[in-house]
């Protein structure tokens, strides 16, 4: 049977190095015979959390925006993929809302997580790799609190101009990660 992978790349620009990235990623797993569905949050908007306290009440957040292709695709896949350039020495705004609003289907399941393979994908303009440390603890943190097998992480640097990552090494790393993480 096919393995099922839910791609979020948090990038706010269409069709930039983030996007690259994890459209290298999916075509190693889509070549593995992987099916991939690839949600873009530059064209699916997810609104903040409101810290409402409404899914707290019915178990389902009160706004309706992309986060319900979100939930769907995490409830049936194997393998979740975040795709976020590095804002700040951190993920974007938009992977971060997407991530918060995890709450309110959280509740849904009472914190009863089913167990999921997960991957990152991040993209630097700053050469360091170390710059990037943010990022790798918070989805270590996320990924050990959900239970999550952490798959691998393809960590691309000096990669800040539209384009730039073309030729970086991590574009064979992504597709070489889509492969094996789509056959295991």
């Amino acid at each position: 049977m096919a393995k099922k992978i839910l791609m979020i790349v948090g990038s706010p620009r269409k069709k930039g190095n983030t996007q690259r990235l994890a459209e290298a990623f999916q075509q190693g797993a889509q070549e593995a015979g992987a099916q991939v569905q690839l949600v873009n949050l530059a064209e699916t908007p997810v609104k903040g959390c409101l810290d409402c306290g409404g899914c707290n009440k019915t178990g389902r957040c009160v706004q309706r925006d992309g986060m319900e292709a979100i939930y769907e695709g995490i409830q049936d896949c194997d393998l979740l993929v975040l795709g976020t350039p590095i804002f700040f020495f951190t993920v974007s705004a938009q992977l971060k809302a997407a991530l918060d609003r995890l709450h309110s289907y959280a509740i849904a399941i009472q914190y009863k997580f089913p167990k999921k393979e997960c991957v990152l994908l991040a993209v630097s303009g700053d050469p360091e790799v170390e710059h990037m440390q943010q990022v790798v603890t918070y989805y270590r943190t996320l990924t050990g609190r959900l239970g999550w097998t952490d798959r691998g992480m393809i960590l691309a640097t000096g990669a800040k101009a539209r384009g730039a990552i073309e030729g970086n090494i991590a574009l064979e790393q992504a597709v070489e990660l889509g492969r094996k993480v789509a056959q295991d």
